[in-house]
This record gives C-alpha cells, structure tokens and sequence, in this order.
C-alpha cells in the first residue's frame, strides 16, 4: 500500500518495472466520458508502457474494429459467455492495460481471460455525463441513419468497420434496440451498468474510481508507488467537438462534390446529344 495522506501529495519512488508483452494489469470498465483518458495517461505512467483505448484504434488500429465485431459475435454464441482468447491476444498485443470504449463492453470476458486483472469503474455525475456525450460522441443526431456521405466518410476517416462495432458495443453495454436520442434511456443505461459492475466483479477487485480522486486510491488499489507528478487531466471534450466538426465539413463536401459532378455528367451527355 502507498503511504500518502492526499491525492495530490507527491513521493519519489520508481515505478514497476514491466514489459510490453504480458496479460492485462488493468481493466477499465467505465464508460467513455468518465474521465477514461485521464486514466488512460495514469495507467501509462505508472506501468510505463502504453494502454488500450478508443482513440487508440482510431490513430493505430482501424482495423481492430472488425476484430471487436468478430468478438461481440463470439460472446453472443457462447452459452456460458467465455469466448476463444486468441483474439484478445491479438487486440491488446503491446498493451498491458485497457480502458474506454470498445473493450469496457466486453469486461466479463476479459476477466475471465485475465484472471489477475484488477477493474477499474471510472464514475462520474450522470447529468454531467449525459451533456457531456451529448456534446461530443452521442449526440441525438447519432440515432438516424446516416446518409451514405456519411458513411462514407466515418468509413475513410475512422475505418470501415467502425460504424458497426460502435452500434454493437453501444447495444452490449446500454442495451439492445438502446433509443440513444432517449436521455433518460441513455441514463438508465448508464445507471444499470454501474451496478451490474458491482455486482459482477469482486470487490477485492474492483475500484469504483472518480478521477478527481487523484493518484491515492488508485495506486493503492494497484499497490503501486505515487509517481512523482501530477495526476493527469485530460479533457478532449475541445477536441472531440473538433473532430465532429471536421467530419461534419467533409460530409458536406462529398455531398456538394457528388452532386456537382452528377450535374456536370447529365450536362455533357445532353451536350453531346443534342
């Protein structure tokens, strides 16, 4: 255990020591928006090694969404749950810890493959939640259809599986046929996951965990020395509003660029004809 008496109180001490092959430290079973990239960075410094995250597969890894699709199917079939580790241990390769969006979905399973694991639940006010996915990465926009310029630039810009494997995950944790422009469905959800958490993993091994907590709960739960800095505070919200912003531009380009091109074809063939 860490001897300090503030989160924010700081010890010189090295960190563990571990390589980047290896099975999970850290599960993160907090939705996205509760402060996961925080943890994230906090994980990657204590462990010194880097952690599975959402923004993870979209810079490195597009093509893990098809491997998460494949992983939901597996769990889906199975009578008991268990699922064919092998593809874990193809995702998390290079990866000793794992939080956020996709793999907070699949928690049970990855206990089980990761016996020695301990749980992370990152937790935070469920209004601030709401507005905050709201605001960024579930807006009530998200529940129609998208259009097929759209989907096309989701598929270019985050992978072409991305838009099923979020569908499936958001289903695998908020529920099947979830209404996501329903608020108190989305906080009924969020609400009921928390305590399925609870309920599921032990309680010697689990962390209900709010990161303005700082380091002290969380390094005592790893039993890992305070790192001698800040605990990290990250807050992507300006960034994430950016990139829908960027995305939402795109798609308004193809769908001018389409029709344009669409217009100036018809024009040429009557050209031609007449």
């Amino acid at each position: 255990m860490v001897n300090s008496t503030s989160g924010d109180n700081m010890v010189n001490a090295e960190q563990p020591r571990v390589g980047n092959r290896g099975p999970l430290l850290v599960i993160g079973a907090g939705f996205g928006r509760t402060g996961t990239k925080s943890l994230k960075i906090a994980l990657e410094i204590i462990y010194g090694q880097p952690c599975y995250h959402m923004f993870e597969l979209l810079m490195h890894h597009k093509d893990d969404s098809r491997k998460w699709i494949e992983v939901d199917r597996l769990v889906s079939e199975s009578k008991d749950g268990k699922i064919d580790p092998r593809l874990f241990y193809e995702i998390f390769t290079g990866y000793r810890c794992t939080v956020d969006f996709p793999s907070c979905s699949y928690y049970p399973q990855l206990m089980q493959v990761y016996p020695d694991a301990k749980v992370v639940l990152t937790v935070r006010d469920k209004h601030a939640w709401l507005q905050s996915v709201r605001d960024t990465v579930l807006s009530r926009n998200d529940a129609q259809r998208p259009d097929w310029a759209e989907r096309l630039v989701v598929s270019l810009l985050n992978g072409w599986h991305f838009t099923s494997m979020r569908r499936i995950m958001l289903e695998r944790a908020l529920g099947q046929g979830i209404d996501i422009s329903n608020d108190e469905a989305l906080l009924a959800g969020y609400d009921h996951w928390i305590d399925q958490v609870k309920r599921d993993v032990p309680a010697d091994r689990l962390l209900v965990f709010q990161v303005k907590e700082g380091w002290k709960p969380l390094c005592e739960f790893l039993n890992v020395p305070v790192p001698n800095q800040p605990f990290p505070k990250v807050n992507e919200r300006a960034e994430l509003i950016k990139f829908m912003a960027v995305q939402w531009k795109l798609t308004r380009l193809v769908r001018w660029g389409v029709r344009f091109l669409v217009g100036l074809t018809v024009a040429f063939v009557l050209y031609r004809l007449f």
